[in-house]
């Protein structure tokens, strides 16, 4: 009882701190398979993740300086990209002529194919897969009019809706990509009860939010 006092106290003090957690007992692996995640309370990060991802694995170790890690590796499953596409796939399905929607879709999908080469008012032009794009539907580019959005720059309405598409289905087809690799890590504190998330490691994850990483894989 003492112990889950203590987990109550650390949690209140955590509100909003959705990257930390605490356990009820154990240490090492097992601390932080039987803990939860602050915001999160319903399941164990054990069960979390290991119904998530295939081909799990935890290990233990400690840094050169002391720091208690706790590391989770493992493999996007199938269920895991569905449940995390799922509301793109339904809101683009609900709203298949809605360009306004379709464009915070496709700007959401720009920046996550440019990676790390995107920048406010990016055109896309040294990305291959937009390159393509260009060619195949006769579009000079990516164009900011408004300043807030990216829109495909076509002559045609129809043709820019499907160039609108063919990005969003690369989007889905790269973002929480089935089969890819993932690695997270939590440091524990030094109290041996409580811990924080250090790092969330994947191709599939970059651009994404800590935060909504998390939430995709507890919903």
């Amino acid at each position: 009882m003492k112990v889950q006092k203590k987990c109550m106290v650390m949690f209140a003090c955590l509100v909003g701190m959705v990257l930390s957690g605490c356990s009820s007992g154990g240490s090492g692996v097992s601390l932080i398979k039987n803990g939860t995640m602050v915001g999160y309370e319903q399941t164990t990060i054990g069960k979390a993740f290991e119904a998530s991802f295939d081909n799990p694995k935890w290990e233990y170790f400690e840094s050169d300086k002391g720091k208690k890690i706790v590391q989770f590796s493992g493999t996007i499953s199938d269920k895991l990209h569905n449940a995390a596409t799922a509301e793109i796939v339904t809101l683009r399905k609900q709203n298949p002529d809605d360009y306004q929607i379709l464009i915070q879709l496709f700007n959401m999908a720009f920046q996550k194919i440019l990676g790390r080469s995107y920048t406010p008012f990016s055109d896309g032009a040294d990305n291959q897969f937009f390159t393509s794009l260009n060619k195949q539907f006769g579009c000079s580019g990516i164009s900011w009019p408004g300043g807030n959005y990216a829109y495909p720059d076509c002559s045609d309405d129809k043709v820019a809706l499907q160039y609108v598409n063919k990005t969003i289905d690369e989007f889905l087809n790269m973002a929480w990509g089935v089969g890819d690799p993932v690695t997270v890590q939590w440091a524990i504190n030094v109290d041996g009860k409580t811990f924080q998330l250090q790092a969330l490691e994947s191709k599939s994850w970059e651009g994404i939010e800590a935060q909504n990483i998390i939430k995709v894989i507890f919903q």
